[in-house]
């Protein structure tokens, strides 16, 4: 903008203070010899011409022709122009009464808004109680863990004794530590594991259930007719059928609910 341009740092156009800095509701203003600075609370600061309106011949290049900048008309008399904020110093700008009567409006509707507040409030207390999960939901998700966990571990190798995926496992490390991970502590061995749940029917079986034969247990998958197990150094921890297992009298635990 020409105004601007021809006010520029270089010739140091703001000039000495011509008045001391006033704050009011929020707002603060200086007059200087070449330009009046206002600063308002969540604004910044904005310079205006010292009288209020671009004078000398010079124009807003950026404006249709003949036009002040916006904001940089006088609005009381030929008082500094207003930026919208109200004049620091200007002490009729505002009814007191006025000002009370809103106060007590506003109270009133705060007052209101609280006690609709505390309904909604109670309505999602009560929701959240709704929003509780059921037992059955419960046990379906600690399967649904289970089998996260079993399948995380896939690869693991084979290790007679073991107990760690880090280092190895055999079949009942294997149960014991992805049971353990979801709240629920199997003893060590397959045979003690055998009797740490109740025995179902095959045609029951759900993902998460135990099965096992003397020797060997493992975790029923999502996929009928498979399961998760570490069976030896040659097939390490996998997911395969158990239908062998089947043939030789296998048992169904459930351990989970």
């Amino acid at each position: 903008m020409k105004y601007w341009g021809d006010k520029g740092t270089v010739k140091g156009h703001l000039g000495y203070p011509k008045s001391d800095v006033v704050y009011k509701k929020g707002r603060g203003e200086q007059l200087f010899q070449g330009a009046r600075l206002v600063w308002a609370e969540g604004y910044g600061t904005t310079e205006f011409s010292p009288k209020g309106s671009i004078a000398g011949g010079v124009s807003d290049d950026n404006s249709p022709g003949g036009t002040t900048p916006p904001g940089d008309d006088s609005t009381d008399d030929k008082s500094p122009a207003d930026s919208g904020e109200g004049s620091a110093d200007d002490k009729d700008s505002k009814d007191d009464k006025s000002e009370d009567d809103s106060k007590k409006d506003d109270s009133k509707k705060d007052d209101k808004s609280k006690d609709d507040s505390k309904k909604d409030d109670k309505s999602k207390d009560d929701s959240k109680k709704d929003d509780k999960p059921s037992k059955a939901e419960k046990i379906a998700a600690q399967r649904a863990s289970i089998i996260k966990d079993a399948k995380a571990n896939l690869g693991v190798r084979y290790v007679w004794g073991g107990t760690s995926p880090k280092t190895g496992w055999d079949c009942s490390g294997y149960t014991q530590y992805v049971y353990g991970k979801n709240g629920i502590k199997l003893p060590r061995t397959t045979s003690q594991q055998r009797y740490a749940g109740k025995e179902i029917s095959l045609k029951d079986a759900k993902a998460g259930d135990l099965i096992w034969i003397p020797g060997h247990i493992g975790i029923i998958s999502e996929t009928k007719g498979q399961m998760y197990d570490a069976g030896s150094s040659r097939t390490n921890t996998t997911k395969r059928s158990y239908s062998w297992m089947l043939n030789r009298g296998a048992k169904v635990i459930r351990v989970v609910g």
